[in-house]
């Protein structure tokens, strides 16, 4: 089982990620963060906004496996 504080550092490392990001994403214009290139695939063709959206879901899910995993509730899955 995970340590608190190792849990604790893992979700101080996620927000410090996540607040470099964001300051990222902010520094672009409306039509920088619409653009999806129109000759890619898969996720390539997604827009800034559309990337940040997934990695705002797949946050939310890793931030709940890492919850449980520090509560004794299992592992992260």
């Amino acid at each position: 089982m995970a340590s608190a504080d190792s849990i604790r550092e893992l979700l101080d490392k996620m927000a410090s990620h996540r607040d470099e990001l964001l300051a990222q994403a902010e520094s672009l214009s409306e039509p920088e963060a619409e653009y999806a290139p129109a000759d890619a695939e898969g996720e390539a063709a997604w827009s800034a906004k559309q990337q940040l959206a997934h990695l705002a879901e797949m946050e939310t899910a890793y931030r709940a496996g890492v919850e449980r995993a520090g509560a004794g509730e299992g592992a992260l899955a």
